[in-house]
C-alpha cells in the first residue's frame, strides 16, 4: 500500500530537515487508486510529522480520506504553528511596522516555550496546550501580564490564520475561551512633591532633560518621546500629531503646553555634545543625544536610569527593586493625574493620553472625587 520508511510510519520519509508523505492505496469499495503527496514545512518535528502521516494513513484505511481540492500542487497540506507565526509576522510587518521588535520577541518566546517548541500542527492545538504554555511561562518567572501578552500574540496569529482559512474559527474560539492569568490592579504611581524636587535637580544639565520635560508635559510614552520627529510638531496650532502610535496603531494628537514650546524649539534647533558644545540639529528628529544620533527607547532608558539614581528614585526591577519604585512610564501617570486634578473630564484625558477606549482612562476617575463632592455639597431636599 505504501512504501517502507525508516521513520517507522509508512509513507513518511525525511530528506535534510524536511519530512515528506507519499502514500498510495486503493479506496475501499471503489478500488480506485489514490495517492497523497505532501511536503511538510522545514523544521517540523518528528512527532508532528508522524502524527500527520498516521492521520492520513488512518483516513485512507477507513475510507474517510478527503482530497484537498483547494490546494494547488506543492501547497502545504498541513500548517504548523511556527509557519503560521512566521507568515503572521510578515503580514504584520506592513500593518504595524513600529511594533516589530516587540512582536518578534513574542514570536521567539512562543516558539521556544513548551509545548509549542515542538512546532505542532496548528489545527491540532488544544486548550490544554495553551494551559501548558502559560504554566511554562509562569515557571520561567514571567509576570501574569507578560504571560497574557504572549498568549495575546499567539491568539492574534491564530485569528489571522483563521481568516486565511488555515485553521477553523471554531478551534480559535475554543482557545480564546481559555482564561487569562489574573493580573494585579493597574499601577498609578506618580511623582510625590519631594520626589519632584529631587528629580528637577537631577535633571538639571542632564542630556535627556528636554525629553523628560516633554514626557511630563504631554504624557507621551517612552517610545513616542524618543522617536519624536520634527514633522509631528505643529507650533502654529500648538499640537503634536503622532501618526500610527506605537501602542495602539492610531494617530495621537495632543496639545503643546506653553511651557513646552521653548523646549521643543531649542531641541529642534541644536543639540549639545558631550563636551558641552552646540551643533545644529539637521536631522528629522526633535531630540538628539550627545553623539548627534536620535534616541532609541533603550538608549533613553539607559540615560533615565542615571537621572533616576541621582534623584534617589528606586527602580522597580533589578537587585535594588522596590515595588514602590519609579519608572519612566510613571511620568505619564504623573501627567494624567495632574490634568485630571486640574478639572479635565475623563474623555478629554482619554484623548490626551491616546487611549483607544475610556475604560483605560477610568483608572484616573477617582481623582475627580473632590469635584463631584463639591458638585453635590449644596444640594438640599426639595421643599426642605
Amino acid at each position: 500500500m505504501a512504501r517502507p520508511s525508516k521513520t517507522g510510519v509508512r509513507g513518511l520519509t525525511k530528506k535534510g530537515n524536511r519530512y515528506f508523505i507519499d502514500l498510495r492505496w486503493r479506496e475501499p469499495g471503489t478500488n480506485q487508486l489514490l495517492r497523497h503527496r505532501e511536503s511538510l514545512p522545514a523544521g517540523t518535528s518528528a512527532a508532528v510529522a508522524k502524527t500527520r502521516a498516521q492521520k492520513v494513513l488512518s483516513a485512507a484505511l477507513d475510507g474517510t480520506y478527503v482530497t484537498r481540492e483547494e490546494a494547488d500542487e506543492g501547497t502545504e497540506a498541513v500548517r504548523t504553528l511556527h509557519s503560521v507565526l512566521d507568515s503572521w509576522e510578515s503580514h504584520m510587518e506592513g500593518e504595524r511596522p513600529k511594533s516589530r521588535a516587540s512582536r518578534q520577541s513574542l514570536v521567539r518566546i512562543i516558539k521556544a516555550t513548551a509545548p509549542f517548541d515542538e512546532n505542532p500542527a496548528v489545527d491540532e492545538i488544544a486548550p490544554f496546550d495553551l494551559e501548558r504554555f502559560k504554566a511554562a511561562r509562569t515557571k520561567s518567572g514571567a509576570a501574569p501580564a507578560t504571560v497574557n501578552r504572549s498568549v495575546a500574540a499567539l491568539m492574534a496569529s491564530l485569528r489571522w490564520a483563521a481568516g486565511m482559512k488555515w485553521v477553523s474559527r471554531d478551534l480559535v474560539a475554543e482557545l480564546a475561551a481559555v482564561k487569562k492569568r489574573q493580573e494585579p490592579a493597574g499601577r498609578e504611581r506618580e511623582l510625590r512633591p519631594a520626589e519632584g524636587k529631587r528629580l528637577a535637580k537631577a535633571m538639571s544639565g542632564a542630556p535627556i532633560r528636554p525629553l523628560l520635560i516633554t514626557a511630563l508635559l504631554t504624557g507621551l510614552r517612552r517610545a513616542n518621546v524618543a522617536g519624536l520627529r520634527k514633522s509631528y510638531v505643529d507650533l502654529k496650532h500648538m499640537k503634536l500629531r503622532i501618526p500610527r502610535d506605537t501602542k495602539n496603531n492610531k494617530v495621537q494628537v495632543t496639545d503643546i503646553a506653553p511651557a513646552l514650546k521653548p523646549v521643543l524649539v531649542e531641541a529642534m534647533g541644536h543639540y549639545v555634545d558631550r563636551n558641552g558644545e552646540q551643533h545644529d540639529n539637521d536631522s528629522k528628529f526633535v531630540f538628539l543625544n550627545t553623539n548627534g544620533m536620535h534616541y532609541t527607547p533603550d538608549g533613553l532608558s539607559t540615560e533615565w536610569a542615571k537621572v533616576r539614581t541621582k534623584a534617589k528614585l528606586k527602580p522597580t526591577r533589578g537587585p535594588s527593586a522596590d515595588p514602590d519604585g519609579f519608572r519612566f512610564h510613571d511620568l505619564r501617570h504623573t501627567f494624567a493625574s495632574q490634568v485630571r486634578r486640574g478639572g479635565a473630564q475623563l474623555d478629554v484625558l482619554r484623548r490626551l493620553l491616546g487611549h483607544s477606549t475610556i475604560a483605560l482612562t477610568n483608572r484616573y476617575a477617582h481623582l475627580g472625587d473632590d469635584a463631584t463632592r463639591d458638585a453635590v455639597a449644596g444640594l438640599s431636599v426639595v421643599g426642605g
